[in-house]
């Protein structure tokens, strides 16, 4: 979603709310996005139309690789979205990470969503698979082994 600069400062309203919804580019070898990337975005210019704030909440679905058994790990991820871009003419160069933006461009804001959910996708993934080592070798506590012996035996029948 590509929106004009221009006219958001042009906008009578100095804040402006944006519905978004969409399925945005997601790195293949990161996962797959499940659910589409949603939420409200205001967008808020400042004063002086020097700057404009992007806040708002948004959500998406994605299935990451689990970190212990590589399998699917659905996940739902959300975030608050608090972003703050500058209105300047001076072009910007390949090498800078663009955090201001032209007065008669657009904003890409699908772009700056998606690098936002990246950002926020969680550091270790788990599909709930418990590890092999664990299934097979697991410690029974010593005070319950006393008990051990009732998951064996026969309900006994009381008068």
């Amino acid at each position: 979603m590509r929106l004009s600069v221009a006219s958001l400062l042009e906008s009578p309203e100095s804040d402006t709310t944006v519905d978004f919804a969409e399925r945005v580019e997601f790195p293949a070898d990161l996962g797959r996005l499940t659910r589409p990337l949603a939420g409200l975005v205001t967008i808020s210019r400042s004063m002086d139309d020097r700057l404009l704030r992007l806040t708002g909440h948004l959500s998406a679905g994605v299935e990451l690789e689990c970190v212990r058994c590589l399998g699917p790990a659905p996940t739902d991820v959300s975030f608050d979205l608090d972003e703050t871009l500058e209105i300047t003419d001076e072009p910007e160069t390949a090498a800078e990470v663009s955090e201001h933006v032209q007065p008669t461009g657009e904003l890409d804001l699908s772009d700056l969503l998606r690098q936002n959910l990246l950002l926020n996708l969680p550091s270790r993934s788990l599909c709930g698979c418990e590890p092999e080592y664990l299934a097979e070798h697991r410690p029974i506590d010593p005070r319950w082994r006393t008990l051990e012996h009732l998951l064996h035996s026969p309900p006994s029948k009381e008068p």
